[in-house]
């Protein structure tokens, strides 16, 4: 009875759609400012042109650079950004259609956001695309992300591993960390790239060290496997281990097996009994019903004050991360 149901929680082909909305969330308030910026390309480009300034003078160039910096503004874009927060979708609506159709990239984004979900607009997911698409191709990371969901999905677009895979790694490149695990996914599956385990090692490792548990887990179920990598069991648990503190289940479940195994960790019953306690609280079937399995395995060789240990364990965890672990679902 083996770990292998467990190692692959998610391939690029089913990477979670949840993840767009995630995204999202993240992306309101990061980013560089969403600002109208065709006052300052004039400012920059002008205000160094002597033969202008000698011509027009200095006050003829403020005055075009307020006629190009009129309409939509920064300030709109984040008037749209708080009524959003309050679910005031028509008013964001209002503030972000014309900064988008100005091409200001996150606002373009955030649109799209709003067609795919029906968010003040009738769902579209088509719609989404093209205001995705277009943020993407001015560079935006988020964007290319959720455009590169879109193809992997067939969602308002004809389904192209090829597309997903290139737009995926155009925002993994600029240190997008969920591009960064889809992009290692694809290449661990051979989805739209070829096939190379190296690449998929070292593009997982990238958002590992950011602390993200999927590629935590994921980098470990490669050097557990030795794929990409040197097999290393003792690796393979340390990262299995950072994403399981992080509740991630597979991680837990696969780490439960490593101490039931002696594997890269020393033999512990109780160790094991205790993660495999953690998991048994997972929405996910599939960890779940093994490490109920496991249970049956392991009781007949523990004793009552072991058990007794591992619940006691189990139970100091929920303690010591209660209200540090996000919701929590299947990979």
């Amino acid at each position: 009875m083996g770990s292998g149901a467990c190692e692959r929680a998610y391939s690029f082909a089913a990477f979670p759609l949840t993840l767009i909305n995630a995204s999202l969330i993240e992306d309101l308030e990061s980013g560089p400012p969403p600002r109208t910026n065709e006052a300052i390309l004039i400012l920059n480009h002008w205000g160094k042109s002597t033969v202008f300034l000698r011509h027009f003078g200095t006050a003829a160039l403020i005055a075009l650079a307020l006629a190009a910096s009129a309409g939509p503004t920064l300030a709109d874009f984040y008037d749209g950004l708080a009524a959003y927060k309050k679910g005031n979708y028509a008013k964001a609506l209002e503030e972000w259609k014309p900064l988008a159709e100005r091409g200001n990239a996150r606002a373009q984004f955030h649109l799209g956001h709003m067609y795919r979900l029906g968010q003040g607009v009738p769902r579209d997911e088509a719609e989404a695309v093209e205001w995705y698409r277009r943020a993407a191709k001015q560079g935006l990371a988020s964007a290319q992300f959720s455009l590169s969901i879109m193809y992997r999905q067939g969602q308002g677009v004809l389904k192209d591993d090829t597309e997903a895979a290139k737009w995926c790694r155009k925002a993994a490149e600029q240190g997008h960390a969920k591009a960064q695990i889809c992009t290692g996914l694809a290449y661990e599956d051979g989805s739209g790239v070829p096939q190379d385990f190296v690449e998929a090692a070292k593009w997982f490792r990238k958002a590992a060290d950011k602390g993200f548990p999927g590629a935590q887990f994921a980098l470990g179920a490669m050097y557990k496997n030795g794929r990409g990598v040197q097999k290393d069991l003792a690796e393979a648990a340390r990262w299995y281990k950072k994403a399981a503190e992080q509740g991630h289940y597979s991680a837990q479940y696969s780490l439960g097996h490593m101490y039931l195994r002696g594997q890269g960790v020393p033999r512990d019953k109780v160790r094991a009994y205790m993660w495999f306690l953690l998991v048994s609280r997972s929405p996910c079937e599939y960890t779940r019903y093994e490490a109920e399995v496991y249970f049956d395995v392991l009781k007949p060789r523990m004793t009552p004050k072991e058990l007794a240990k591992a619940e006691r364990k189990a139970q100091e965890w929920l303690e010591d991360h209660a209200g540090s672990l996000g919701p929590q679902s299947c990979p």
